[in-house]
């Protein structure tokens, strides 16, 4: 059993903490996912809530993420290059096989070809 200790502000008297329970046995009970709306948000909005536009912000956010990393790469590895004075068609290669650089590509298509099928 889990607990959350809630603290108390000055002067005032202690709250009792809040329990989170987690199921008694794992494998047989299943725990029921909460619904815990905004506290600004009126009923109908929550009702209302657009799971794809939700997805497709999350996805954008997570593409300019990648980017802005990607670009922070190709910086440093730049940066680098010219200090050890590196020759500009070694650099490209680098880049061109760099691990994460690839790995963000990939990512970046995957998340793209999300954004199609969701933009339907």
């Amino acid at each position: 059993m889990a607990f959350v200790q809630l603290v108390p502000l000055a002067g005032l008297q202690r709250a009792a903490p809040a329990v989170c329970r987690a199921p008694r046995n794992i494998r047989t009970e299943r725990a029921r996912p909460l619904r815990v709306p905004c506290l600004s948000m009126k009923e109908e909005e929550i009702d209302s809530f657009d799971e794809v536009a939700a997805r497709v912000a999350e996805i954008k956010e997570v593409m300019e993420g990648l980017t802005a990393f990607k670009e922070r790469i190709i910086a440093d590895t730049t940066k680098v290059a010219k200090k050890v004075k590196t020759p500009p068609k070694k650099l490209a290669e680098a880049l061109a096989n760099h691990p994460d650089i690839i790995k963000i590509d990939q990512s970046m298509k995957q998340l793209e070809e999300d954004l199609r099928i969701l933009d339907g």
